[in-house]
Formats: structure tokens, C-alpha cells, sequence
């Protein structure tokens, strides 16, 4: 998927086949696959050890398996 993907109060699973190349609004995220953008979240992030993630987090929390590629910018907020 190429573009935005907003669902505020739900939570956004990335599968691990799935592709994102964009920024996401949502309470929580999961990846798994692939994405490059910029997430949102109310909540918390995590990225598995599968998956692939370049970008920006603003959020709560963040958790990286062991194995993960992970570049990105975090900024973590109160709550």
C-alpha cells in the first residue's frame, strides 16, 4: 500500500507479507512486514523481529525484537 492510513481508536496490523509506504494515525501499531513513513499512536509500537521499519514513531512506548531492521526517529510522549 502507498498513502495515509488513519484509524483513530483502533490498531494497525502490519502482516508479515504486508507493505506500507506511508503514515499512519491509530491507537497502536504492529509490524511485522514492511513500512517506511511515519506513525501516530495513542498507544504503543512494536516491531518484530521479522520486520523491516524506516521512518518516524511518536508514541507511548516502543518495543524492538531482537532481529528487527529498524532506522528511525522516536519521540516518546507522557502518558
Amino acid at each position: 500500500v502507498k498513502g495515509n492510513i488513519e484509524i483513530k481508536g483502533f490498531s494497525l496490523f502490519i502482516g508479515p507479507s504486508g507493505r506500507l509506504k506511508g503514515d499512519v494515525l491509530a491507537q497502536n501499531v504492529k509490524v511485522r512486514g514492511r513500512m517506511k513513513g511515519q506513525i501516530n499512536v495513542k498507544g504503543g509500537v512494536e516491531i518484530t523481529q521479522e520486520a523491516n521499519f524506516s521512518g518516524e514513531i511518536n508514541s507511548k512506548s516502543v518495543l524492538v525484537e531482537k532481529g528487527a531492521y529498524f532506522d528511525a526517529l522516536v519521540k516518546l510522549g507522557r502518558g
